[in-house]
């Protein structure tokens, strides 16, 4: 970026307060052209920055770094590498150019060198030229480029745009260090390994034609110790994913030599290189000439929308996919290069893609191989589909001759005029065919030519884009002032320049007049509390009055004057365009005088306030606008409270509709608040009943409502504890939930949460607003007001939601019931008689059709059972005579008219009057026939199972009878019986006499060991004094010390507190009989016993490894008979899980009480 060539340089004031001499100061700046300089110290801190350069950076980094401050602060952190490593080459006195991007995203070429003077070193910085974004480092085709070059033994090179190495190949690293001396390194520009240092213009130009599209090649000599080394140098254009150039190849390849040592031309050898590292975007193809195939890569079928293979081989069928109207010039083309002796070859023509449009193609390809007449045999290539490039051409060639500002190109070498636009022909007056007989200084005045001409030279071939102001002449002779802004490129071999010629005349005369009043107009500015500015429409600079910074925080730079850029840019992007067509309108009609309008406007945190923006518009004599007088006044807190108050407005209009649900109400509550405050996020929780919440909020993340509503239910019991019930809770958020949310919201940080709680009459929680700030100012109190109004609102809503909602499912209930019961409705009016009866319920339950029966209550009493009549007639005397009782219900049964009669139950009220004498009585009869039917089963299968629960009883009882018999015949009788020949023996044998009492008392102790174990197993006495879980573990001990099987047993130890000792018995019964019946029955190794507490209940699981049974395949023993009963006594469950081979589990549920 630069300035007009009429400024001047600038020159500082003072310099002592820099820590440098003024004239040091003076010399630096004079060494670099340019107005837009900065100064930096061998640390990269700033130690001066110039007026212009201050109001650059405003406009695009929001800041002016101050004195000792990095200038990488005014950067976006990814340029801060390119910067460092310019900045390192210019600390050593070297100039370096280099792309930087700044915060307002913008990317400006920036020349950098060092200077020094005996008080002090540095660097200095210029401003050059605006440049798109800077092409990726690494792009994906220049990797697969580098996997291929380090496959082959050829030195290769990869170089950006701006000429800086990003790959090279190992065998360049040699050769560049045998050949020049020099080691290569990423991120050195190739300049710096020119073979002469220092001349390098010949390679600037190379690259330029290179960076056009055209490939290069070179022949180089190097001369090594004791012999010479012929090598070709390739200069290929790599594109980009986007199919532009993004850079340069660079292959170096030994030329062979003949036995003879003449060196031989490139063969196919170095051709490979050329097409198989062409990028992504290419197509390849082969065409074996004699024998008439062509080939084509996968990447040619998926450029030209076929299936590999679809194509046929010949040259007939690809012919088939050129355009009409360029096959003939396609054949010429082809022929005329098979005849030539040059190997390249380079055409553009449209081919028909998969889809049936026509793509453009550049085609590239060499001969690699013809016969010794010079007839060519096989020709590769490849096709870049260059339909992008153009459709880019067209539209710059419709860009550049209808533009509305007058703009030529021409040559720099003749100065001849190439090629002018239509308002470059209306504004000089001279035709099309007129210009491209002048050159640029037949426009210029005789005393400008001697300038235009050192311009020219200064600027030498290199590209420049430059703005100056200069004085034009019409073919007329009239003169007038216009604003050049000029582009220099390279077109082939020739280097033009193409110009923009602004006509500023009307700009040049208002300018006096503007400096004219601008004094008076500065001590206006500060005498009212409101922002004034002047704005010079032509030149696009505003002077703000100091006021601006303090009511919006701008920066102000020295004069207060600012750039129109920097305006359009502070407004909201959704009032922008509004705003602009406001103003354009006004500034182009001739009778406007004045401008209004209200937006909001960008301050310098970033925030937005409401202004109401008033201006004048000074016209010349023609009606044109040059100049805008105006002020600009805060309203932001009035455009606030009106948007909140529309928003209750909204809110009470919404809620109002009846097809509108509650949630889309507190969805645009939320809505609304976020709309108004973009630093915020809302959610409304509400609390349908004490256990349950949900959260509502507009386009809300699933994530952040679940994290809501984890935090109200661990929240709502301090929400309503909270002296500040009205009310406001403040949270502060943990790091790990601000990254969660962060996630969720796509990076809006929350970091503080408020909540704000509803609670109705009886203090019960409601609802409760969550508000989530995004800033670190927190809010204002016009803010907090809001929330609060919007806290009652919501409580008012929901309170009122909820009223409706129970008035809707009452008269929905009683729908319901009316339309869907079985029951029969009835109402007896007592003062008339009258008797009133649901006619569907009628037939259904009474089996009477409407009408067929009288309305009297006397006669419906002479339906009922004879039996049951009296009953009935008596419960209706009693409740009519008894003031104190108004329901009755009472069963009777009903004589139908298909002749049976149906069980009934009526239940009904009766209303009176003031003085208790009854009105009216209401009720519902039911059918409870089935019921009866049910109740009378019942008791039957009670009665049979009480029947069975006693046989079972008493089959134990025998069975038990039958063991004790069996063990006392057959092991106490027979110990007894021998101890009484002991005995007997020991009274008549006095020698064996001690002997025999010994045996004698071991028998008795073993009689007394099996009776003991004989009344255990009828009835534990250990329960009582050992409790349950003692009892199971001693059983389970002594069955593990036979070592038949192994059992584990695990327990809740609180159950021996919990249960009664009947269930204790139950249990340890139920466990004794399962444990007997594995013993006998089961054939297990082992066996696991669960007890423990499940809620109101207990589970026991016997769970064993035997050999299982099929449940329903054999009849019950006593012994699972027995375990049934016990648990069916208990109101217990029972399952059994068994197959055979497969073990048996029993699982049995025990209430507690």
């Amino acid at each position: 970026m630069s300035g007009s060539h009429t400024e001047g340089k600038p020159v500082p004031d003072a310099a002592p307060g820099l820590g440098l001499p003024a004239s040091d100061l003076l010399s630096f700046v004079l060494e670099e052209p340019g107005t837009n300089l900065v100064l930096l110290d061998t640390s990269g801190n700033t130690v001066w920055v110039s007026p212009a350069a201050t109001t650059f950076l405003l406009t695009t980094a929001g800041l002016v770094p101050q004195k000792g401050q990095h200038f990488s602060d005014c950067l976006l952190p990814e340029a801060a590498t390119a910067f460092d490593a310019a900045f390192i080459h210019a600390r050593h006195n070297e100039v370096r150019d280099t792309t930087l991007s700044f915060t307002d995203q913008s990317n400006w070429r920036v020349r950098m060198r060092g200077v020094a003077s005996n008080a002090f070193k540095g660097v200095m910085l210029c401003f050059r030229e605006k440049v798109d974004a800077p092409d990726g480092l690494f792009p994906l085709q220049w990797d697969m480029a580098l996997q291929r070059m380090n496959q082959q033994e050829d030195a290769a090179i990869l170089v950006d745009l701006q000429l800086f190495i990003r790959m090279f190949t190992p065998e360049a690293a040699r050769g560049m260090e045998i050949v020049l001396g020099k080691k290569i390194e990423l991120g050195r520009n190739i300049l710096d390994f020119a073979v002469v240092p220092g001349n390098t213009r010949y390679l600037e130009e190379l690259f330029q034609l290179v960076f056009s599209g055209k490939a290069q090649e070179r022949q180089l000599v190097c001369e090594l110790p004791g012999s010479e080394v012929h090598l070709l140098l390739r200069y290929l254009p790599v594109f980009g994913a986007d199919g532009s150039i993004a850079g340069s190849l660079i292959l170096a390849t030994k030329l062979p030599e003949d036995p003879a040592g003449q060196v031989q031309p490139a063969t196919v050898v170095g051709h490979r290189w050329q097409f198989a590292l062409e990028d992504t975007q290419s197509g390849i193809w082969d065409w074996d000439m004699g024998k008439d195939q062509v080939f084509y890569s996968d990447a040619w079928y998926r450029m030209m929308g076929y299936a590999p293979g679809e194509i046929g081989t010949s040259l007939k069928d690809y012919e088939q996919l050129l355009h009409p109207e360029d096959i003939e010039p396609m054949r010429k083309h082809r022929v005329l290069h098979a005849n030539s002796p040059a190997h390249s070859y380079d055409s553009e023509y449209r081919l028909r893609h998969g889809q049936g449009h026509y793509l453009w193609i550049h085609a590239r390809g060499m001969i690699i191989d013809r016969e010794e007449n010079g007839r060519p045999l096989r020709m590769v290539g490849t096709h870049v589909n260059i339909t992008h490039r153009k459709l880019a051409e067209e539209k710059y060639r419709v860009l550049f001759h209808k533009n509305p500002l007058a703009m030529w190109t021409f040559d720099r070498e003749t100065l001849r005029f190439l090629d002018v636009n239509e308002a470059a022909v209306a504004q000089y007056g001279y035709s099309p065919e007129e210009f491209k007989q002048l050159t640029i200084l037949d426009i210029r005045p005789k005393e400008d030519q001697a300038l235009v001409m050192q311009n020219i030279v200064q600027n030498g071939n290199s590209p420049i884009n430059a703005s100056a102001v200069w004085q034009h002449l019409k073919k007329d002779g009239s003169s007038l002032w216009v604003n050049i802004t000029g582009f220099s490129f390279w077109e082939g071999h020739r280097s033009i320049t193409l110009i923009t010629a602004e006509d500023v005349t009307q700009k040049r005369l208002a300018e006096e007049e503007l400096r004219a009043s601008s004094e008076r107009f500065k001590y206006v500015m500060n005498a009212t509390n409101d922002i004034v500015w002047d704005m010079n429409i032509h030149e696009g600079q505003i002077l703000w009055s100091d006021h601006y910074k303090d009511v919006l925080g701008w920066y102000l730079p020295p004069g207060n004057t600012l750039p129109w850029k920097h305006t359009v840019d502070c407004l909201h992007p959704d009032d922008r365009e509004r705003v602009l067509e406001s103003l354009e309108h006004a500034l182009q009609s001739p009778t406007e005088t004045s401008w209004e309008n209200a937006f909001r406007y960008r301050r310098q945190d970033g925030s937005f306030a409401y202004v109401l923006e008033k201006a004048f518009i000074l016209r010349n004599a023609e009606g044109k606008a040059y100049r805008m007088i105006g002020a600009m006044q805060d309203i932001t807190e009035q455009q606030y409270q009106q948007e909140v108050q529309e928003l209750e407005l909204r809110i009470f209009a919404l809620s109002s509709k009846p097809d509108t649900s509650m949630q889309i109400v507190l969805e645009n509550i939320a809505g609304g608040l976020e709309q108004l405050h973009k630093h915020l996020r809302v959610a409304i929780v509400i609390f349908p009943d004490r256990n349950s919440e949900q959260t509502i909020g507009l386009r809300l993340p699933v994530g952040v409502q679940n994290w809501i509503n984890s935090f109200a239910r661990s929240n709502k019991d301090k929400w309503l504890k909270s002296p500040l019930r009205k009310g406001l809770t403040t949270h502060s958020l943990e790091l790990a939930d601000r990254k969660l949310l962060m996630a969720e919201w796509k990076g809006f940080e929350a970091k503080q949460l408020l909540s704000l709680p509803a609670v109705d009459n009886e203090g019960n929680l409601i609802a409760s607003l969550q508000v989530f700030i995004g800033n670190d100012r927190g809010l204002l109190h016009a803010e907090w007001n809001a929330l609060y109004r919007m806290q009652n609102l919501m409580r008012v809503l929901v309170l009122h939601h909820q009223a409706l909602e129970q008035i809707r499912l009452a008269n929905e209930r009683f729908d319901n019931v009316m339309q869907a019961t079985h029951d029969l409705i009835w109402d007896w009016n007592i003062t008339t008689g009258s008797y009133y009866r649901s006619p569907e319920a009628l037939r259904r339950l009474y089996g009477i059709e409407p009408g067929l029966v009288a309305a009297n209550v006397h006669d419906w009493l002479g339906r009922i059972h004879p039996d049951d009549r009296a009953k009935v007639m008596e419960v209706i005397d009693k409740i009519l005579a008894d003031n104190k009782n108004d329901t009755f219900d009472v069963e009777y049964r009903f004589h139908r008219d298909d002749g049976n009669d149906v069980f009934l139950q009526d239940r009904g009220v009766i209303i009176r009057d003031e003085s208790g004498k009854p009105l009216r009585m209401i009720g519902a009869a039911q059918d409870i026939s089935e019921r009866k039917r049910l109740e009378a089963e019942l008791l039957e299968q009670e009665l049979d199972r009480q029947r069975l629960i006693s046989q079972a009883t008493i089959d134990t009882q025998e069975q038990e009878r039958a063991e004790i018999g069996r063990e006392l015949h057959d092991n106490v009788n027979q110990v007894l019986t021998t101890t009484k020949l002991y005995l007997e023996m020991a009274q008549n044998n006095a020698d064996l006499k001690d002997e025999l009492i010994q045996k004698a008392s071991a028998n008795i102790i073993l009689v007394i060991n099996e009776i003991r174990q004989l009344s255990r197993s009828l009835m534990d006495p250990s329960i009582g004094d050992l409790g349950l879980i003692a009892s199971i573990r001693d059983l389970i001990g002594n069955i593990n010390l036979t070592r038949k099987m192994r059992i584990r047993f695990s327990c809740d130890e609180a159950l021996d507190n919990l249960l009664d000792e009947s269930r204790k018995v139950t249990i340890f019964r139920i466990v004794q009989e399962a444990m007997s019946n594995i013993i006998r029955h089961a054939k297990a190794t082992e066996v696991v016993v669960k007890l423990k507490q499940s809620g109101d209940a207990v589970l026991l699981h016997v769970s064993d490894n035997g050999i299982g049974f099929d449940p329903n395949g054999i009849k019950s023993g006593i012994g699972l008979k027995n375990i049934r009963n016990r648990v069916y006594l208990v109101k217990g469950n029972l399952q059994i899980i068994a197959a055979p081979g497969k073990g048996c589990t029993l699982k049995i549920h025990i209430p507690i009480h």
